[in-house]
């Protein structure tokens, strides 16, 4: 009876419910070789070492050095709570958030958030998985993070201007060949969807967009309740570093379109930083008029960029993407939102367990509450009801998203 309360109780915690399971973990509770919350790999540090501004000398515990503290690995760790919210961020800097504020306080809260994620990210053991879903009319890819990187550089790799010489290309251009009109990437979340129910003309160019990114808890509810499954939950400025990291092992170059000139400048400063092997081709703020268009296509494609990132806010930038996809010959045309604002430092990330609990949105009303309390109270209320709608509509139609 103990064991089978126990094993309930460790269930609710986000810990598996089998038997074995539970007694291997208790097992290794008491030894001390886990914790019920740590980091997700267990760490030696040197003793006085202050882990807030010493990260680089945490150990794995291979090295076991003689002589040091052991934090040993977590039942419960900021990574399992991220991969209950379908997010994917780096190893390391989850375990260096858990480590910089390490303590009674700090596992307690952490164990708490365990148990809201654990109510929130709930999911039926009957929910399908697909590649795509159906949402609205519009194909939204369901893919995990390297999955879509892997197709996003094999899309890159396949363009006309990777693999012709310079001579062909301008045959190509002064046919006005399609097969140089780059590929179009962009995301949803629930604003996108209110926006793109009362403008048409966004509704088409999600509709015909290559790649459609899902983007926010309000599109996995939204899935949720017509029986699917979110496998990552994707947004521009968690796939960045990502993408970057791919750019940076193939050598290849960037174009960068949006913001204000001097946060564009400071967001180039600090992907120069960040990454180092990425080239930036070229940039322009996002402050120019429609005479402007045909001038600015040009820039891009002399840059020689492979990847063209818009960060002009939606709608605009799709918009603006889809007028010009035949004036373009870059291979990749990414629309990501306010990417270029966050590494510009014009406005700030959620904390990481609000983005954990699926709190930020809350976050950036707070930041902004005069512009986005409308988008967020209101429109999020009007986009489940919608959602409510689509799903009663495919079920009488007898098909599932």
């Amino acid at each position: 009876m103990i064991l089978r309360v126990s094993a309930m109780f460790m269930k609710m915690l986000g810990c598996s419910g089998a038997r074995a399971r539970f007694i291997r973990s208790g097992r290794l509770l008491i030894s001390g070789r886990r914790t019920l919350v740590g980091p997700s790999t267990a760490f030696y540090c040197q003793r006085g070492e202050c882990l807030k501004t010493m990260p680089q000398a945490m150990r794995r515990s291979a090295d076991k050095p003689a002589g040091c503290i052991a934090i040993p690995k977590g039942l419960i760790s900021e990574k399992r709570l991220c991969q209950r919210m379908n997010m994917e961020i780096n190893d390391d800097e989850l375990n260096l958030a858990y480590l910089k504020r390490m303590g009674p306080l700090s596992d307690m809260i952490l164990l708490l958030r365990s148990l809201w994620i654990r109510s929130i990210a709930r999911e039926e053991r009957t929910a399908q998985e697909k590649v795509y879903f159906n949402l609205f009319d519009v194909i939204v890819n369901n893919a995990g993070v390297s999955s879509i990187i892997t197709t996003l550089v094999d899309t890159v790799k396949a363009h006309p201007t990777q693999k012709n010489g310079q001579k062909k290309l301008e045959e190509l251009a002064a046919s006005d060949d399609l097969s140089l009109r780059p590929a179009h990437a962009c995301f949803v979340n629930a604003h996108n969807f209110n926006l793109a129910t009362d403008n048409p003309d966004y509704m088409r160019v999600l509709k015909q967009a290559d790649f459609v990114l899902p983007d926010g808890i309000g599109v996995k509810f939204a899935l949720r309740m017509a029986g699917g499954r979110l496998r990552k939950n994707l947004n521009g400025t968690d796939l960045f570093p990502s993408l970057m990291s791919a750019l940076g092992q193939e050598g290849w170059a960037i174009y960068l379109l949006g913001a204000e000139q001097t946060v564009l400048d400071r967001a180039c400063e600090n992907i120069a930083r960040m990454y180092p092997d990425v080239i930036i081709a070229g940039r322009h703020n996002g402050y120019f008029s429609f005479a402007d268009e045909p001038a600015l296509a040009d820039g891009i494609n002399r840059s020689g960029a492979q990847v063209l990132v818009l960060g002009m806010g939606t709608p605009r930038q799709e918009l603006w993407a889809a007028r010009n996809l035949n004036r373009l010959h870059v291979p990749l045309a990414m629309s990501m939102g306010g990417v270029l604002d966050f590494l510009g430092g014009k406005n700030k990330r959620a904390p990481l367990w609000m983005r954990q609990c699926g709190l930020e949105w809350f976050f950036r009303m707070m930041q902004e509450p005069r512009r986005l309390w409308r988008r967020y109270i209101i429109g999020n209320n009007i986009f489940v009801f919608r959602a409510l709608k689509w799903r009663r509509s495919q079920e009488r139609k007898g098909t599932r998203i």
